[in-house]
């Protein structure tokens, strides 16, 4: 009996800690592709990816 209640709580917390991982990779990964500066770029005020040569 104490295996089985060892098991589920280990099994709850491996399902906790992946979906906390899951949002902060979230949360880390919306700051590098802004949605709401579409115009800066097409203006030319950010930086190109791939600038053209000289």
């Amino acid at each position: 009996m104490l295996i089985e209640v060892l098991v589920e709580v280990g099994i709850t917390v491996f399902v906790l800690l992946t979906l906390l991982i899951s949002c902060a990779v979230l949360a880390v990964a919306r700051p590098l592709r802004p949605s709401h500066k579409p115009a800066a770029s097409r203006r030319g005020g950010g930086r190109p990816l791939f600038p053209r040569g000289p």
